[in-house]
């Protein structure tokens, strides 16, 4: 680790927050390398042993897990460049900071200031903070990649089966894509007792349901189902009745290597239909599990 340090310094300049774009931050998720150096600045006019200060401030940040993180390298082979900075030019009105820089232009990807207490303790807190935020960019690439992923795999021009096809007749093949963080399913039954039967389900990576299973599996996604049940005449005249109604659905198992998709979704209470006079189905009390798998027929 190359440590530098300034001599002389007369004035306090006001501390700038500086603001740093998405596609800049994102090389926190990135970067592998990085040049560590730190500084300290003082009033020429105070004593003060700037060499016992780098060293021990040198000694603090080998003992964080930076160099766990990223292969410590020259500025000019780094990914990111971090400093770290003391000021303790007015007493009492110390502080220290850290800052992440790319090396392309400069350009400040990280920063944080903060008054300085306990060397160690400030110089930890930094280190940890900043190792935060990378791990922030690396989930949201991770997270990027494995939408990617998902993407190609269960995409529109795909057709999928309940898992227990084979042994069940009213069994609707189902289409299945992901769009970004969202998961969507399309399927219209055919006509039955002179009915239609047909659902688009929305689906939203991360969020969480007011209602959920008995589960002990998070959900991958979640969201809401919309049905539209439709009933016609023999002679397949026009509609005679039509129902629409919404239910909750979370995804557990999105596997790109089988392919399958699992989770649960709320029943529909068709019930009310029995009423005098007959009335929409509402979502039910309880829960069914589902799995569906690629029709080998339209696999690739």
């Amino acid at each position: 680790m190359r440590s530098s340090f300034a001599l002389l310094m007369m004035v306090v300049l006001p501390c700038v927050l500086l603001a740093q774009a998405p596609e800049k931050r994102k090389l926190l998720g990135t970067a592998k390398s990085a040049s560590v150096s730190s500084d300290v600045v003082w009033n020429k006019q105070r004593r003060f042993d700037s060499n016992a200060v780098l060293a021990r401030m040198d000694l603090c940040i080998a003992k964080t897990a930076l160099n766990k993180q990223f292969r410590f390298t020259s500025a000019s082979h780094a990914d990111i460049i971090v400093k770290f900075h003391e000021d303790v030019v007015l007493i009492g009105n110390e502080s220290i900071s850290a800052t992440a820089y790319d090396p392309e232009d400069n350009a400040v990807i990280f920063t944080e200031e903060r008054s300085l207490i306990d060397e160690e303790n400030d110089l930890n807190r930094l280190v940890s903070h900043l190792l935060q935020a990378v791990e922030e960019q690396r989930a949201l690439l991770a997270g990027e990649q494995h939408h990617l992923l998902l993407e190609s795999t269960f995409s529109l021009d795909k057709v999928w089966n309940e898992a227990d096809a084979a042994v069940r007749q009213d069994v609707t093949p189902i289409k299945i894509w992901v769009r970004g963080t969202h998961l969507y399913e399309s399927f219209e039954a055919p006509s039955q007792n002179m009915q239609i039967f047909s659902a688009r389900c929305d689906s939203v990576a991360g969020s969480v349901p007011d209602k959920l299973p008995n589960i002990s599996v998070p959900p991958l996604y979640a969201g809401t189902c919309a049905y539209t049940i439709k009933w016609i005449s023999q002679t397949g005249g026009p509609v005679l009745a039509k129902c629409n109604l919404e239910t909750h659905e979370i995804i557990t198992v999105l596997d790109p290597n089988v392919p399958a998709i699992s989770g649960w979704s709320q029943r529909i209470d068709w019930s009310p239909l029995k009423a005098t006079p007959p009335a929409c189905p509402i979502p039910g009390m309880d829960w069914r599990n589902f799995t569906y798998k690629l029709a080998q027929t339209y696999a690739e």
